[in-house]
C-alpha cells in the first residue's frame, strides 16, 4: 500500500469552546467531514456556532459586480 492509499482514522476529541468555555465533543464523523473539506477543527461548540451565525451581520456595502 502506498501513501496515497493509506486510510485516515478519525477518533472523537474533547474540545473547549472559545466563547462559553464549556467542553464539547468533536466527533469522528465531524472530523472526517472537516478533513474532507480542508477545514480546521472548530473553536466553538454547536450552540455557540449557531448563535454566532445568527448574529453576524452581512456587509451590504460590499458589491460583487463591477458597477
Amino acid at each position: 500500500m502506498n501513501v496515497m492509499e493509506a486510510k485516515v482514522e478519525f477518533k472523537a476529541e474533547r474540545l473547549i469552546c472559545c466563547d462559553c468555555r464549556q467542553p464539547f465533543i468533536f466527533s469522528a464523523g465531524e472530523k472526517a467531514y472537516f478533513f474532507s473539506k480542508g477545514l480546521s477543527r472548530p473553536r466553538r461548540c454547536q450552540g455557540c456556532r449557531q448563535v454566532r451565525k445568527q448574529t453576524l451581520v452581512p456587509d451590504t456595502e460590499v458589491r460583487h459586480d463591477n458597477h
